[in-house]
């Protein structure tokens, strides 16, 4: 009993997973007397949408070329969100950049 006192009557889901995407029902019974009783229900539909992020390299053509050693280049790129949501999406360091060896295909992060 709550004896009219606001009180949190909710769930979290915390680091949220395909599995948890689901409908959820909670009921709340109220009984007024022996003879007056309600049942009050809600329902919360929670899906998962899927997202993609796709990177496109600006001048890649020109990139794509031997370069010339001792010269320094730009690499810039454009991302494309689609359904994903960041705090600062316009934020040049939300590409995580990192080289990879081409004979090991180890990376250097």
């Amino acid at each position: 009993k709550s004896d009219g006192k606001e009180k949190f009557n909710g769930f979290t889901i915390r680091n949220f997973q395909a599995e948890d995407a689901a409908i959820y029902v909670g009921n709340i019974y109220i009984e007024k007397s022996e003879e007056e009783n309600y049942k009050c229900s809600v329902t919360v539909s929670i899906s998962l949408n899927e997202g993609s992020a796709t990177i496109e390299i600006e001048d890649r053509e020109k990139l794509a070329l031997t370069q010339k050693v001792g010269k320094g280049m730009i690499i810039s790129c454009n991302v494309l969100l689609t359904n994903i949501g960041l705090e600062q999406a316009n934020d040049p360091n939300n590409v995580n950049w990192y080289k990879v060896n081409l004979e090991t295909g180890d990376d250097s992060k």
